[in-house]
């Protein structure tokens, strides 16, 4: 599997998906052991607040690093939901 192709096709169906259930379907049909993953990351501490005060913004291309919509997902996965939109800049 060629992950330069894949992962960037997979962001974009993720970012297109209709609703988290796709999202969550897609994920856990794409990558099981990563769906998995973020599953047991759920009983840890929240996932994203290992971020720290980063923001999700690349800063000299001024551009998102990743998609609202998959750090969203991640953060429903994990049960991190309520904190995720403020760490969305």
């Amino acid at each position: 599997m060629n992950l330069q192709i894949f992962l960037p096709k997979l962001a974009m169906s993720l970012i297109n998906a209709s609703d988290d259930y796709e999202r969550h379907s897609l994920l856990s049909n794409q990558m099981p052991k990563f769906f998995s993953h973020l599953q047991r990351l759920a009983k840890e501490r929240p996932t994203l607040a290992r971020w720290g005060r980063s923001i999700n913004i690349d800063e000299l291309a001024e551009l998102k690093i990743v998609d609202p919509k998959i750090l969203i997902m991640i953060g429903a996965l994990t049960n991190n939901a309520t904190n995720i939109k403020v760490k969305l800049h």
